[in-house]
C-alpha cells in the first residue's frame, strides 16, 4: 500500500479586480476523500460551472493512495460558488485513467452539460443531463495534429488543460489548450485558441 501523502487540495481565492489584490481562504473548499476512497490522496485542477442562482458544480482531478498512477475525475456541488462543496457521487466519472483536466460548459442548444478532457495526444468528450451522471459516447479522439489559420499545420508534442470560451448566448466560441509545439514557437509552450465550428 502506498503511504505517500500529498498536500494538494482545491482552494479558493477571490478579488474585486483581475489584477488583485487577492484574498485566499485559509481552508480548502474541497479536501481529500476519506481513507480508502478513490480521491483520498489529493484533489486539484478544478473547473467550475456556476449556475445563475450562484450554486456551482465543481469538476476536479484526484488520485488515491492505493493507486497513485490512476488519475480520476470527480464532481462536487455547492449551494454557493464559495462553498462548502460536497461530493455529488461516491465514484469518479467513467473515463480512462490517463484522461484529466476537464473543461465544462452547459449547451443551451442541446440542454446538456459537456466536458472535454485531455488524454495525452487524445481528447475525451462526455456529457450529462444533470451534471452528476456522465456518459461517454465515443472513444478518445486524436487532437495533436492542428491546422493554423494561415493554412499551415503542425503536430504538437503535447496538448492539454482544455478550457472553453463561452459567448453571450452561453455556447462555446473557442477552446483554449496548452500546447507544446514540435517545431514552431522555438519549441516553447503556449496557449492555443481554437474556434468552435459547431456547438
Amino acid at each position: 500500500m502506498n503511504t505517500t501523502t500529498c498536500s494538494q487540495r482545491v482552494g479558493l481565492a477571490t478579488s474585486k479586480h483581475p489584477n488583485g489584490p487577492w484574498a485566499r481562504l485559509d481552508q480548502p473548499i474541497l479536501g481529500a476523500g476519506p481513507r480508502g476512497a478513490w480521491d483520498d490522496q489529493f484533489t486539484t485542477n478544478p473547473t467550475p460551472y456556476v449556475f445563475p442562482n450562484g450554486s456551482a458544480l465543481l469538476i476536479y482531478k484526484a488520485r488515491s493512495r492505493e493507486s497513485m498512477g490512476v488519475m480520476s475525475t470527480g464532481v462536487a456541488f455547492a449551494k454557493h460558488w464559495s462553498g462548502p462543496y460536497e461530493r455529488a457521487t461516491n465514484h469518479p466519472i467513467d473515463v480512462a485513467p490517463e484522461c484529466e483536466d476537464a473543461g465544462v460548459y452547459f449547451s443551451s442548444k442541446m440542454r446538456v452539460f459537456r466536458i472535454v478532457l485531455h488524454c495525452g495526444c487524445n481528447y475525451q468528450s462526455v456529457w450529462s443531463t444533470d451534471g452528476i451522471n456522465w456518459r461517454r459516447t465515443a472513444a478518445p479522439q486524436p487532437w495533436c495534429n492542428v491546422k493554423y489559420s494561415d493554412g499551415t499545420s503542425e503536430r504538437m508534442t503535447r496538448r492539454e488543460r482544455p478550457k472553453w470560451i463561452i459567448d453571450k448566448t452561453g455556447n462555446p466560441a473557442a477552446l483554449l489548450t496548452g500546447v507544446e509545439p514540435a517545431s514552431s514557437h522555438s519549441g516553447r509552450t503556449f496557449t492555443m485558441a481554437q474556434a468552435i465550428v459547431a456547438a
